[in-house]
């Protein structure tokens, strides 16, 4: 469970996580149901022509930070 604990990783989960996803997803849908040829790529289709750099670039930023978590999370392990 890391350094918090069962109870705010629920709490983070049905506060943060869920709604997010539920959000994306029922999006995606309305999206769908009113322009049947977005089927090709929904998600990235939500956004405005104008975000859509800068929606990349959060994405990348966010995928580095998480892979420099997983490397430091191995790391402590395997120094365990």
């Amino acid at each position: 469970m890391g350094h918090f604990g069962r109870k705010p990783i629920q709490i983070a989960w049905t506060g943060l996580v869920l709604p997010g996803l539920a959000l994306n997803y029922l999006g995606q849908g309305a999206l769908l149901m009113g322009d049947p040829s977005a089927i090709q790529n929904p998600f990235y289709r939500l956004f405005p022509e104008a975000w859509l750099i800068p929606a990349l670039v959060l994405a990348t930023l966010a995928a580095i930070i998480a892979s420099q978590a997983v490397i430091s999370g191995a790391y402590s392990l395997t120094k365990q």
